[in-house]
């Protein structure tokens, strides 16, 4: 997330606008640490940096287009080809129990639905984390990103229960064009 969110600002804002982002969020870290995705940072760094990117750009989408990005960051990587073994959307959906537990030691998720075109994502805090409407919009613009790696457009992604509202979990609905999907899966 961190890379993703200091290449946008960046790319927006200059390398003003990451001063900004560093000086306005209160991260302990520079820009060369964020950027370096094998490093790990707070949730309430995390946070820190999502809001502080809204105010520097300007962009109330911001967390949600630094969702959408982080798998396009990984494009030509092991990490693209190894989603893209699993076949499908769907199949990359339904690992996402597992996918979850290597970027995130703060939230558990689940699919508890995945059909043509259609998955049903939980996502809930671990104990002793919070979930912020900030890192719900990321998660949902990383859950629109599977269809990508198929050559396939941006699923659409509709957060329907929300934790950090009150809900007792965040729920996604993760919907894409099943139709397409299929051409794009026939050789």
């Amino acid at each position: 997330m961190t890379s993703v969110l200091v290449r946008t600002v960046r790319r927006i804002k200059g390398e003003a606008g990451v001063r900004d982002l560093l000086d306005l969020s209160g991260s302990v870290h520079d820009a060369a640490f964020l950027e370096d995705t094998d490093n790990w940072i707070s949730l309430e760094e995390a946070n820190g940096l999502l809001s502080a990117g809204i105010e520097v750009s300007g962009d109330p989408t911001l967390p949600r287009r630094v969702g959408a990005d982080a798998v396009r960051q990984h494009a030509g990587t092991q990490v693209a080809t190894l989603l893209r073994s699993l076949g499908s959307p769907e199949a990359v959906l339904a690992g996402i129990t597992t996918a979850a537990a290597k970027f995130s030691v703060v939230t558990e998720m689940q699919a508890l639905e995945v059909g043509a075109g259609r998955a049903v994502v939980r996502a809930v805090a671990r104990e002793g984390f919070e979930r912020s409407t900030l890192l719900c919009e990321w998660t949902a613009g990383l859950l629109s990103t599977p269809c990508m790696l198929f050559g396939l457009p941006a699923a659409r992604v509709e957060e329907t229960e929300c934790q950090a509202r009150g809900g007792s979990e965040c729920r996604f609905t993760v919907c894409w064009d099943k139709e397409l999907a299929a051409a794009a899966a026939d050789p």
